[in-house]
């Protein structure tokens, strides 16, 4: 009798990509993010045709999350997305073709990000205190 190992559903070929239907950005607005929150969040809703939901704390967060995932955070890389990376980490995560794909691109920014804070000892903590 032959069996046959059984495959994980993390390594299954031509899974289907989820689709991407909700979006949001959770930004400090003591620390000035706002702006750029709104603006990522139209950039996204013009790239996928979505609403992006923008949630204002503190703390010094930029974190952005597909639903259940979270995709982007300043608080794990000590930095804010550069121009056109989350769109570049969403069509990888949720188009039928992609070069890079989000795992790829997030690993790149955790091996940056080692780099960034050696270079420059940021923190990368919001600095207001209330």
């Amino acid at each position: 009798m032959i069996v046959k190992p059984r495959q994980s559903p993390q390594y299954k070929v031509n899974s289907p990509k989820p689709k991407l239907s909700a979006l949001s950005i959770t930004y400090c607005g003591g620390c000035g993010y706002e702006p750029r929150a709104e603006a990522l969040a139209f950039a996204i809703g013009r790239e996928f045709g979505i609403r992006v939901e923008l949630h204002k704390t503190v703390g010094g967060l930029f974190e952005i999350d597909a639903g259940q995932e979270r995709i982007f955070s300043k608080m794990l890389l000590g930095r804010f997305p550069h121009d056109g990376e989350i769109i570049d980490i969403l069509k990888a995560r949720y188009s039928a073709v992609n070069s890079k794909s989000a795992d790829e691109i997030i690993r790149e920014q955790l091996l940056n990000m080692a780099d960034r804070q050696k270079r420059e000892g940021d923190s990368g903590q919001c600095q207001q205190t209330s």
